[in-house]
């Protein structure tokens, strides 16, 4: 019987690494899904999924108008219907957005997929919640989002009930991602051997390198300062270089979870569902590290700045040219190292255009 696997892409399971590896494979018995030009399916997934694509993000900070948004999602949408209808056994999808997709979103691909006469069958790693609650946290950062108060990535049920509830068992595989107990220690080798997919038919790829400690403070400082831009692809362009130089420009130690400021009685809820709905239980493996959960704030852990990384900071101003007032926190450092990426296009004198930007945003 012709089949899709659907990768739902959990947080922090290596997803990017397994789509950029298996992007465009086609070994006959087995085909990752191509939307057209787009081998990657996050973008199209979404947009397809999406009540009203005109207003995300993806295609916000690309450029694309409204008008350009509908034909992309009508080639997309037919491509789909393509896909479907190949006389390939296997295809292949594999996406992010999966995990985050509303239930009622998720249940008309499921019809959808169903209805043109394939089976589904749903792959996903699920990770232990210590390390998903650091990773998940840089993820947010780099992405440049301004955090709530109660961050709380866990949200297990949330992102698999839909599939518990919809599918038989023997059509949901869920894996523990502890890489060592994968095939060849890999998401990427492990997804491939469970698609049938020969090595020899992808190369493998390692994307979303972590941020060190400091670096990750800095963002979350400049994150809650600056409000997130979305709209336009200059502004978009200028994050990238301002993640890239705080990367090359700022050292420090590995960035460890914060587990002081995990709620412990929302994680215990969490993981109950996840133990007898699934199978996976990491409840004796959290309770070592209970007495550390104390829901403390997390915006009093990351504004905890090392000297050497104020110093360096102070550093990167001076190096830029720029002057601010004496006692400038790193709010408005980092904020006017930003906007300093920005001020070429303006033909006003950069310092100046900084210094109003700056009191735009009310920054010290």
């Amino acid at each position: 019987m012709r089949r899709v696997i659907l990768h739902i892409g959990l947080p922090k399971t290596g997803s990017s690494s397994i789509q950029a590896s298996l992007s465009g494979v086609d070994t006959g018995d087995v085909r990752v899904v191509r939307f057209g030009e787009n081998l990657f399916h996050n973008l199209p997934l979404s947009t397809l999924l999406s009540d009203d694509p005109a207003r995300m993000r993806q295609h916000l900070n690309r450029g694309h108008s409204p008008e350009a948004i509908a034909a992309r999602r009508a080639r997309w949408d037919t491509a789909f219907t393509e896909e479907l209808a190949r006389d390939t056994p296997t295809l292949v999808l594999s996406s992010e957005v999966i995990s985050n997709a509303g239930d009622a979103a998720l249940l008309r691909l499921k019809d959808r997929i169903e209805g043109s006469g394939r089976r589904l069958e749903v792959f996903g790693y699920v990770r232990e919640p210590m390390g998903l609650f650091g990773s998940a946290l840089q993820q947010r950062l780099k992405q440049f989002d301004r955090l709530p108060r109660d961050f709380d990535p866990f949200q297990y049920r949330k992102r698999l009930a839909v599939w518990v509830d919809a599918l038989p068992p023997d059509q949901l595989t869920l894996r523990d991602f502890v890489p060592a107990n994968l095939t060849g220690s890999s998401p990427v080798r492990d997804f491939a051997d469970f698609c049938a997919i020969p090595g020899d038919a992808y190369r493998e790829k390692q994307r979303n390198e972590s941020l060190n400690a400091e670096v990750t403070r800095l963002l979350y400082i400049f994150n809650g300062a600056m409000a997130v831009s979305t709209g336009r692809p200059r502004l978009a362009e200028a994050r990238k270089r301002f993640l890239r130089l705080l990367k090359q420009s700022i050292d420090g130690p590995r960035f460890k979870t914060p587990l002081a400021c995990i709620d412990p009685e929302r994680l215990a809820l969490e993981l109950e569902w996840l133990a007898a709905h699934t199978g996976l239980d990491y409840r004796a493996h959290v309770a070592e590290h209970r007495h550390a959960m104390l829901t403390a704030p997390l915006d009093d852990e990351m504004r905890r700045l090392a000297p050497e990384t104020r110093a360096r900071l102070d550093a990167l101003v001076n190096e830029a040219g720029l002057t601010l007032p004496p006692g400038a926190g790193p709010a408005r450092q980092l904020a006017a190292l930003y906007l300093d990426l920005l001020a070429p296009e303006t033909p006003a004198p950069r310092n100046s255009r900084i210094k109003k930007l700056l009191r735009t945003f009310r920054l010290r």
